[in-house]
Parts: C-alpha cells; sequence; structure tokens
C-alpha cells in the first residue's frame, strides 16, 4: 500500500479504492484485511462521480461536510487536484475548487497547477484558485517557482487583477 507523510511527518495510507460485485468503495485510513488481500483496482468512474455529487450538490450539506474530513484525515490533496483536472467535471470546478480551500489541507506542492486555474477567465474559478493559493499554501517555495508563478499572473487580465493582486503580495513577502 502506498503511503505518504503529513505536515507532521506521520506516515498516511493513501486512499484505496476496491469494487466488489456489490460495493464500489473507497477506503481513508486503515484498510479492512479482507480488502488487501484482493488486488486493488484502479479509482472508479461512478466512485469518483458520487464523490464529486456529494462535494457539488447544494442539498448534501451534511454529507459534504463529512466527505471533507475524510479527505482531510486522509491527506487527499492529490485525489482532489485530480478530480479538479478532469474535464468529465469542468462544469463542476468551481465547487471543487472551493473544496479545496475548505478541506484545510495544504496544497504547497501543487502551485502550478491552482496557478494556471487563476488566470482562468472564469471569475468565479479565478476567485476559488486564489483563495487556495492564499489561504492553503505555507510552502515552503523555490524562489524560481514563485518568480515564475509571478510572471504568469502578470499576464492576468484586467477584471482579475484584484483577486491577483493579494496572490502577488503574498508571494512578494515570502521571497523577502
Amino acid at each position: 500500500m502506498n503511503e505518504k507523510e503529513n505536515d507532521k511527518g506521520e506516515k498516511i495510507p493513501e486512499p484505496v479504492f476496491h469494487e466488489s460485485e456489490n460495493f464500489m468503495s473507497a477506503y481513508f485510513g486503515k484498510v479492512p484485511d479482507a480488502v488487501l488481500n484482493q488486488s486493488a483496482t484502479k479509482p472508479d468512474m461512478k466512485l469518483i462521480s458520487s464523490l464529486v455529487a456529494q462535494l457539488t450538490d447544494p442539498n448534501q450539506k451534511e454529507t459534504r461536510i463529512q466527505v471533507l474530513s475524510m479527505l482531510r484525515d486522509a491527506q487527499a490533496q492529490d485525489l482532489i487536484v485530480s478530480i479538479i483536472a478532469m474535464k468529465e467535471y469542468i462544469k463542476h470546478r468551481a465547487a471543487l475548487i472551493a473544496s479545496a480551500w475548505e478541506s484545510g489541507l495544504d496544497f504547497s506542492k501543487h502551485l502550478d497547477f491552482f496557478i494556471d486555474l487563476a488566470l482562468d477567465p472564469d471569475f468565479i474559478i479565478c476567485l476559488e484558485s486564489c483563495t487556495v493559493i492564499t489561504e492553503n499554501m505555507d510552502g515552503p517555495f523555490d524562489a524560481t517557482l514563485l518568480k515564475e508563478a509571478n510572471g504568469k499572473l502578470e499576464k492576468a487580465s484586467a477584471t482579475h487583477r484584484e483577486l491577483i493582486d493579494p496572490v502577488v503580495e503574498k508571494f512578494n513577502l515570502l521571497t523577502r
């Protein structure tokens, strides 16, 4: 089973996706031995679709809170980013980006991804992406990476400047 470390250096198992004859499951944390003894499958699109529905349905507020908690506990930044990037869910992209910052997870290693989203012509996608960058990225960042990010942000449209300026300000503070 693949593991990664959280901010405290603790080993955290990555989510495991499992499909049996009657059920599809995603396990965050300890995976039952019976599942470990079977071959793991790649994430199933039906399972991801269900996760997206739970994160984006305005009638599922309590479920959304629980899913965000599970994602946070599993340190599932990579999963969240991969779902945001899926073309199948482009109509939900703003809500999925919002779930990134609402998760409270640190997305520092995905700076380039969110910089590109901050340059999206859609104002809401820009807003949500800038929120992830300013609120959920603590670094550390390589100075060259920050310089490249600032260079990309210089190309932002005038309508997005009020959202982009706090991101640039944060980068300027980090490089001092």
